[in-house]
């Protein structure tokens, strides 16, 4: 009498295949989203939240000295933009967003963290030469009373083109 075995199971030609496979896929896969890229979105969106931040902290403080801002922003030159830090001279890098021409004086808002209006000036950590005296954010006085304050950082990240990292109030 003869036996019959059934074959239950993959063979090792077929377990290969699957293996190769996946890890094509997986390779397409991470090339697609693009780490990079996701990496350089989410710095952006910490510059985003930082602009928002120093624009809140400067409202505040205006707010509770009866609509007066700090000095230092009373001094600048309306509708210029200064790189915000504490050096005197040589803040008129280049910025990202091309639209901008920076003075060659920061404009000192060291006073909003003396009030406790925001813990400390943040820093762009990822662009390039950015240190407390020339942080790579900048700030503009509008004739109308308003602020604008921008990133000179941002990158390009999964965008067409560099974002305008900016909010004005």
């Amino acid at each position: 009498m003869k036996k019959q075995f059934s074959q239950k199971g993959f063979t090792l030609i077929e377990l290969l295949i699957v293996i190769a496979v996946m890890s094509i896929l997986s390779t397409v896969v991470i090339v697609a989203l693009d780490p990079a890229a996701r990496f350089a979105d989410a710095r952006n969106g910490n510059r985003s939240g930082v602009v928002d931040a120093l624009l809140s902290a400067i409202k505040l403080d205006q707010a509770d000295n009866k609509g007066a801002y700090l000095q230092d922003i009373l001094d600048l030159t309306p509708e210029l933009a200064f790189q915000i830090g504490t050096s005197a001279v040589g803040c008129d890098d280049v910025c990202s967003d091309e639209s901008i021409t920076l003075q060659a004086a920061c404009v000192n808002l060291g006073d909003l963290a003396d009030r406790g209006k925001i813990a400390e000036i943040p820093v762009d950590q990822n662009a390039e030469g950015a240190s407390a005296s020339e942080t790579r954010f900048y700030m503009i006085k509008h004739d109308n009373g308003g602020i604008t304050i921008g990133s000179c950082g941002a990158e390009k990240g999964s965008n067409t083109s560099v974002p305008i990292i900016k909010a004005k109030r």
